[in-house]
């Protein structure tokens, strides 16, 4: 009995262990998670070139480090004017402020995930951010059209599938699987929405450019940006293994940042896994009480 219990203890401390493990999948920055090439961070000041206060750059902080976005005309975003939770947010005049990058998506991608903490000044067409090319179906924007907001992939559209108000924070993944139907899934404050565009399968994403906060040349955002977040895959969702939540990770992590209220917690353990440790405990506690009668 006493090699029993020794052998019930030893499976029970590594599932403990296991749980320890489980538990630890709170990141500290997306690039704690494979796939992101697109960081950009208003917070982290020394990431933002300026002059007078106007937006000259803002660098990609992603491992691949080539997204950074820039303007060099009049027509600029301002930063160190707004805050949330004590941090830098990047001002859009919802008239003509924007900035342009390269490419971060390979051309034709057709699985990948946004992520925005944005927040709207006015109800109305706006690009909180997008890459593009110069075709039909090469779009990729995440677009607020009046009071709703999803994707736009010019002409192949789905971008009526959140309502949001404005001088409201919005924290938004968005993921584009254009391999099945929906193929766009949104969370928005913690709440999940999905949709469909309107030719599904035939997103064909080009590699012209990126824009923050405009399509170049109209649709300009108004309000606050915080940070955007790109993954040039799907994350997981939890669905397949409830410890392994990407999605969740990432929420979690600009909600707590951001301090935006929206509630969202940290990835823990399935609860059979806690049970089956529980169940250990207490089945070597009645042993030992036998034991000692």
């Amino acid at each position: 009995m006493k090699v029993t219990l020794s052998i019930a203890f030893a499976c029970l401390v590594a599932l403990l262990a296991s749980v320890e493990i489980a538990e630890a999948t709170v990141i500290s920055a997306p690039t704690e998670i494979d796939g992101n090439v697109l960081w950009l961070d208003a917070s982290d000041t020394s990431s933002i070139s300026q002059s007078s206060g106007s937006v000259d750059s803002w660098t990609d902080k992603s491992t691949a480090g080539g997204g950074t976005v820039t303007n060099s005309g009049d027509n600029r975003p301002t930063t160190g004017t707004a805050t949330q939770n004590g941090l830098n947010l990047l001002s859009f005049d919802g008239a003509d402020d924007t900035l342009t990058g390269n490419a971060v998506l390979s051309a034709g991608d057709d699985t990948y995930a946004y992520f925005a903490v944005w927040f709207p000044q006015a109800e109305k067409t706006q690009v909180v951010f997008q890459q593009t090319g110069a075709g039909s179906n090469e779009r990729a924007a995440l677009l607020a059209v009046g009071t709703k907001y999803g994707f736009c992939g010019q002409y192949n559209d789905a971008y009526s599938i959140v309502p949001y108000t404005q001088r409201t924070s919005r924290l938004t993944a968005m993921q584009v699987d254009d391999t099945t139907t929906p193929n766009i899934r949104i969370s928005d404050n913690g709440i999940w929405y999905e949709g469909t565009t309107s030719a599904a399968g035939n997103l064909n994403i080009g590699t012209a450019r990126t824009n923050v906060g405009s399509q170049g040349s109209r649709e300009y955002f108004d309000g606050e940006i915080a940070e955007i977040i790109v993954f040039d895959r799907l994350l997981s969702d939890g669905s397949l293994d409830p410890t392994d939540n990407e999605l969740n990770d990432v929420l979690y992590y600009l909600d707590q940042k951001w301090n935006l209220g929206n509630g969202i917690s940290e990835t823990v353990p399935e609860p059979s896994t806690w049970v089956l440790a529980i169940i250990g405990l207490v089945a070597i506690g009645a042993y030992r009480r036998r034991r000692q009668r």
